[in-house]
């Protein structure tokens, strides 16, 4: 993902599902698209990697705490589209 949105919750009562279902409500709102990535900071996840509905949970230590870079994942390019300049 190379755009996203950036959001900050500062429930620490609420559990990771529930903020990133918060987020993910807020950017479908807002861009009118659903995400199906999402960053956090590995301190908030109990596994390593996380589902949640169609979103991906991934940890990243370049994300603080209460922060959550959510977004679309882009396809990877096959090599006749880079070869086109696409």
């Amino acid at each position: 993902m190379n755009v996203g949105m950036l959001w900050f919750d500062k429930d620490a009562d609420a559990g990771v599902a529930d903020r990133v279902s918060k987020a993910a409500e807020y950017y479908r709102k807002k861009y009118g698209k659903q995400p199906n990535i999402c960053y956090v900071n590995p301190r908030l996840m109990d596994q390593e990697k996380m589902q949640i509905d169609q979103i991906q949970v991934k940890p990243s230590l370049t994300i603080q705490p209460n922060y959550f870079w959510i977004g679309v994942r882009r396809k990877a390019r096959g090599r006749s589209q880079v070869n086109r300049g696409l």
